[in-house]
């Protein structure tokens, strides 16, 4: 038995094929391009979040460094427990430093003169919180932050704490 093969000649893409080729093209060219924009606000929140730990961090520091370096807290001029605006001054013996929230930054004043921002201009400062706890005479300053640093379209806020002991409290004791 004999088997005739019709052997067609192929000139080209069918109507049919060449639309099943431009879909799939379509498809894997719309997941390629929002797997790019995934990508882009993944590396933006990656870059918030460290703005917020670098910046915060070194906020902390400062402050912490200022509360361990002084002799008394003057609560007179400190607000402490208030979450929108906390200011606190401490008394160093040679001078006075004041940390406070003024709009979103945070100020430091050495003797009633200003010295810097402490925070960078990436990051706004929502609230800074000073708590005081005495205990047999020593104090303990625990400072909290409310941070914010935003880009484009995203925003990341992040809350850090901290605290120190006042050095002349225990110094005495």
């Amino acid at each position: 038995m004999k088997y005739f093969l019709k052997v067609r000649q192929k000139l080209g893409f069918t109507l049919v094929e060449i639309l099943v080729y431009i879909s799939i093209f379509v498809m894997v060219s719309a997941g390629a391009i929002g797997f790019l924009f995934s990508l882009d606000d993944l590396f933006v929140q990656y870059k918030l979040k460290q703005d917020l730990l670098a910046s915060g961090t070194t906020i902390m520091e400062r402050i912490l460094l200022e509360v361990r370096e002084a002799n008394t807290l003057v609560l007179a001029d400190s607000v402490i427990e208030s979450a929108s605006a906390g200011a606190i001054t401490l008394d160093k013996g040679y001078e006075t430093v004041e940390i406070l929230k003024n709009g979103n930054n945070l100020e430091l004043y050495r003797d009633n003169n200003f010295e810097s921002v402490i925070n960078s201009a990436e990051v706004e400062v929502l609230g800074s919180t000073f708590y005081r706890y005495e205990q047999n005479g020593v104090e303990l300053i625990r400072v909290r932050l409310n941070l914010r640093s935003s880009e484009e379209s995203q925003t990341e806020d992040w809350t850090i704490t901290g605290g120190a002991i006042i050095r002349g409290s225990y110094e005495t004791n």
